[in-house]
């Protein structure tokens, strides 16, 4: 175990992180269908009939090569959601426990910080 431990610290530490691919992959335009699909389930849409309007609108988006945003600009029930496709937006909406939201993450972090420092104390 101790080896494992040592290898895994090995490489964490060598570990590099690219803020910049990280935030573009966090704004990739397809993820905010997951968000419209929750806000029309919010709105009292059944889940099954959500997806299948949003993936028809993710289908059309990859069959015509143009961004999602576009094509939720251009159709006017969906148009209202339009908003999550702003920079940092569709992030800031992963609030649940264990999602990758800055609150979420941030209290990940500090309870990482606290399992290591106790694994530490142990040593």
């Amino acid at each position: 175990m101790l080896l494992v431990l040592r290898a895994l610290s090995g490489a964490y530490r060598s570990m590099r992180f690219h803020a910049t691919v990280a935030k573009a992959a966090a704004d990739d335009p397809f993820l905010v269908a997951i968000d419209i699909a929750e806000e029309l389930v919010a709105e009292g849409v059944p889940f099954r009939q959500a997806h299948e309007l949003v993936g028809r609108l993710v289908a059309e988006a990859v069959v015509t090569e143009r961004s999602l945003r576009d094509i939720v600009n251009e159709t006017p029930s969906f148009q209202r959601f339009s908003p999550l496709f702003d920079d940092g937006v569709a992030l800031a909406r992963r609030r649940s426990p264990g999602a990758s939201g800055p609150g979420p993450s941030a209290s990940q972090r500090g309870r990482l910080r606290q399992l290591i420092d106790e694994a530490l104390d142990r040593l």
